[in-house]
């Protein structure tokens, strides 16, 4: 066999491979992403957090939601500058979430333009996360257990936004 051929068989051969290893290591990572699990918060603790950072909180449970038997708790948590707002609801079971969950993730994809810029979805055991970035508003929308935080602002908040998330666990 000529050198150049044995040279293209082991080239070829160690492509292969790195797509093979690529592949598990993928598989790999969705798999432990799959079976990941978090810890929800409680509508309390929410509550506090969000006092602590000084934003305006206000029980909706009672008046926008006091109609809908299976969302227990829903909070509003608005910044002091009045610039964006955190939503909390804990719902009385995860399928009830994860409907809230698949409803507002809908609704959140079709109120954008032609011009997206972030779209990502997490799936873990016990719960989901949506990231939308498009047409200057950041919008998220997560999901553990039986809890679900939305968020829907202008993206010059987003990472204001995404570090307080990111504190809750969410």
């Amino acid at each position: 066999m000529k050198k150049s051929t044995k040279i293209i068989i082991l080239a070829v051969a160690i492509i292969l491979l790195l797509i093979i290893i690529g592949a598990v290591l993928t598989f790999m990572g969705v798999f432990k992403l799959a079976n990941k699990t978090k810890t929800p918060i409680t509508t309390d603790n929410f509550i506090t957090t969000m006092e602590n950072k000084e934003f305006i909180v206000t029980d909706t449970k009672s008046t926008q939601f006091a109609s809908y038997d299976y969302i227990s708790k829903a909070v509003l948590a608005l910044s002091s500058d009045y610039s964006y707002k955190i939503e909390f609801y804990e719902l009385t079971d995860a399928t009830y979430a994860n409907s809230f969950y698949v409803s507002n993730k809908a609704l959140l994809e079709s109120s954008v333009g032609n011009v997206v810029k972030t779209n990502i979805e997490q799936n873990g055991k016990n719960f989901s996360r949506f990231v939308l970035s498009a047409n200057g508003k950041y919008s998220t929308v997560s999901r553990i257990d039986n809890t679900v935080v939305y968020v829907n602002c202008d993206e010059g908040s987003k990472d204001a936004v995404e570090s307080i998330l990111k504190e809750l666990g969410y």
